[in-house]
């Protein structure tokens, strides 16, 4: 289905009072399932380049939720702005005013901003990482930074060429500091849908219908609920129950999404039924 018929969907079950934000739940929904589901389409067959520097040790992955600093606003531990060119984090809770001003203080510490072309696309699981400098090296990949810091707890070794790295959230750690050009691999984020031509990124075209479409109600059920045109619609069982059928299948032998993804990973045919993978 494309963008235009997914809207036309809605409108049959929801009506159209809030058909301006259609586009918006039908895009938060397709990147939500990406986050929770291992595409097969969504899997880079080509690597990203990521040039690293000898003195730094931690990057950000460019989050687009990111805001730009303000004055007298209330910022928490973990908090991250951006200040003129530069990217920082939240390390002491404040209001900040003319003197907290990021870059000036000890209120927060400068993150470096990793805007190498194409890294502005990952989403989840970095699954391989090659040094092209040094001649496809493997280099070790850890989903957290812990068994970086064990190995230099003051982030001031450096190396010829990066041996490890660490992923928590959207911030890279590389052991030790080198100057390096990774190859890396991951699951990319779904492009949004802006044409009515366009179709949901990654998610298998069979699985439009019987998935988006009861994410969406879920995600939005207290305005679905007073907008939906029929009953059982109204109730919130029965889009659970939806969205249950499409990822596990039914009783009638409709294979789910789960069971349609497992196939890429190797696992048993299964055709058909309800029963969660095991």
């Amino acid at each position: 289905m494309n963008f235009l018929q997914l809207k036309e969907e809605l409108e049959l079950i929801a009506g159209d009072r809030h058909a301006d934000k259609f586009s918006s739940w039908l895009n938060n929904a397709i990147l939500e399932l990406a986050a929770d589901f291992e595409f097969p389409a969504l899997k880079l067959r080509e690597p990203v380049l990521f040039n690293t520097k000898v003195t730094e040790w931690l990057y950000n992955l460019p989050n687009t939720s990111r805001t730009s600093w303000l004055t007298s606003t209330a910022y928490s531990v973990g908090a991250d702005v951006v200040e003129g060119t530069g990217v920082y984090n939240c390390i002491l809770a404040h209001t900040s005013g003319s003197t907290t001003r990021p870059g000036t203080g000890v209120l927060w510490a400068t993150y470096w901003e990793l805007i190498t072309t194409g890294i502005g696309i990952y989403q989840k699981k970095l699954f391989k990482v090659l040094s092209q400098d040094w001649e496809g090296a493997e280099v070790t990949v850890y989903n957290s930074f812990r068994p970086i810091e064990e190995e230099d707890y003051d982030h001031d070794d450096t190396g010829d060429y990066v041996e490890a790295l660490g992923v928590e959230d959207k911030q890279i750690a590389i052991y030790p500091m080198a100057v390096d050009v990774l190859q890396m691999w991951f699951y990319r984020r779904p492009v949004d849908m802006s044409a009515d031509s366009s179709v949901p990124d990654g998610i298998p075209e069979e699985y439009h219908r019987r998935v988006i479409l009861p994410k969406i109600a879920l995600q939005n059920f207290e305005i679905i609920q007073v907008m939906a045109l029929n009953e059982p619609q109204r109730t919130l069982k029965y889009w659970q129950d939806k969205y249950e059928e499409g990822l596990y299948g039914t009783p009638r032998g409709d294979i789910g999404m789960i069971r349609y993804l497992a196939k890429f990973k190797g696992g048993p045919k299964v055709h058909g039924g309800r029963d969660p993978i095991l």
